[in-house]
């Protein structure tokens, strides 16, 4: 191909490359919002069409390459990904938790914790892209077009980088998340779903880009078109050791950490419920409002402790006293507010929150229902009543930390562990069948 031909085409791609990151960042939008109202399908359908258009997209115009069978397997894994996720789905069952909103908030800890992390990912990016466009340049001017190099250096740079930016984005949110202690168990066994599911796809990638750098292997060699996609031990390897540490390591420390969590702040509950029915229970009246004043002292300090060294319920905080009507229109911010909202009651620290406000109000109740009475007998009988009251509720907490001391959440990821195991090699040889039936077709 000439030079005269060479230089219009690649600003056919240089306009279609800035169209694309534009969609992306559309698209990426609107999969959140709808995932938080939990209609996302559509936008989900979107997302994995635009990844597959920018891949062999930007290969086509570069080099020429196009494999309708390459796409059409993309499409195939994609499928067989959502296929997976729908059947782990059933087996755990419906909830009423909102787990997209509680992975949004929970995510956004990250964020807030270290501002600098997400901007400093957007300039990695855009280092990359530039980096891309350059090499890129460099091989398309620098080489015949079309050759078997060409589309071999094309295509590697272009799996790198769409993958690779990718897991910049996504990788720091999703491993804070799914190691979070704040995050409630069922969203966090939804999301290890999620990415078990999206393992053959993975997987497919990973083997492409083993194609681009010519490493082969022992195994079953998958050939469509010109490209030779090798199952091998080492594919495997590299897939489950990618899985490991960057999804099950992080559930695993997330469900003990939360675990020891939600056991601490149970056991907190029933120190101040003991503190409250110390003062109840011992029939001394002339005490009653001078404890009980020390003790809503110390539920205030407690509250005002939680508020400055958590900047996450400092930020539900500040949210619970806006007035939602000025609420800014930007889509961060909104989507946030939704999502905070949405999962706030499944949150552990804002459970505590709301228990010792509630306490620290019931005091004052107490403390003003005493200070109407007259006789000390009186006001003892009423001391017994309310500490009969908060006995039995004392007694739920017990009951609740024995259920939380004996709960085993590794229990229900074994289950989806031996499920994966059993029905990803049955849709693994399903899927081939497929493909070597349509593969003969097209013959």
């Amino acid at each position: 191909m000439s030079l005269y031909l060479k230089i219009p085409i690649f600003i056919v791609f240089l306009l279609v490359f800035i169209g694309w990151i534009i969609a992306s960042a559309y698209i990426f939008k609107k999969f959140v919002t709808d995932l938080l109202h939990g209609k996302y399908f559509w936008a989900n359908i979107l997302a994995q069409c635009l990844a597959v258009v920018g891949l062999f997209g930007f290969v086509w115009l570069l080099s020429f390459f196009l494999s309708i069978k390459l796409i059409l397997l993309f499409i195939l894994c994609s499928y067989i990904g959502s296929i997976i996720t729908g059947i782990l789905w059933r087996l755990i069952g419906t909830t009423d938790i909102p787990w997209a909103a509680s992975g949004m908030w929970t995510g956004s800890e990250l964020g807030l914790k270290y501002p600098w992390i997400f901007p400093c990912g957007t300039i990695l990016n855009t280092l990359i892209f530039i980096a891309y466009l350059i090499v890129s340049g460099i091989i398309y001017f620098s080489n015949p077009i079309p050759s078997s190099k060409a589309t071999l250096l094309i295509f590697r740079y272009t799996v790198i980088v769409m993958y690779g930016t990718s897991l910049i984005v996504i990788l720091p949110s999703l491993i804070s998340t799914l190691s979070s202690r704040n995050l409630d168990e069922d969203t966090r066994l939804r999301m290890l779903i999620n990415q078990g599911g999206g393992l053959i796809t993975n997987a497919l990638i990973i083997a492409l880009l083993f194609w681009s750098f010519e490493i082969t292997g022992k195994g079953y060699n998958l050939e469509v078109g010109n490209i030779s996609l090798a199952i091998s031990p080492i594919l495997i390897l590299v897939v489950f050791g990618y899985f490991v540490c960057t999804i099950l390591l992080p559930y695993f420390i997330g469900a003990q950490q939360a675990k020891k969590w939600r056991i601490n702040l149970t056991e907190k509950n029933k120190t101040w419920l003991n503190k409250l029915l110390e003062v109840l229970e011992f029939p001394n009246p002339s005490q009653y409002s001078p404890k009980l004043e020390q003790l809503q002292m110390d539920l205030v300090s407690e509250e005002n402790q939680l508020v400055k060294n958590d900047a996450m319920i400092k930020l539900g905080v500040d949210i619970d006293a806006m007035d939602t009507t000025e609420v800014s229109s930007a889509w961060l911010e909104r989507n946030l507010i939704e999502a905070y909202k949405d999962s706030r009651d499944y949150e552990p620290r804002f459970t505590y929150l709301d228990f010792i406000r509630h306490l620290k109000d019931k005091i004052a109740e107490i403390f003003d229902e005493l200070e109407k009475q007259k006789k000390e007998s009186e006001k003892v009988n009423i001391a017994k009543a309310f500490a009969q009251s908060y006995r039995s509720k004392k007694d739920e907490i017990v009951k609740e930390l024995e259920v939380e001391h004996k709960a085993k959440p590794i229990v229900s990821t074994v289950i989806v562990g031996l499920v994966l195991a059993i029905i990803v090699p049955i849709l693994n040889e399903l899927a081939k069948w497929i493909w070597l039936t349509f593969e003969q077709k097209m013959k």
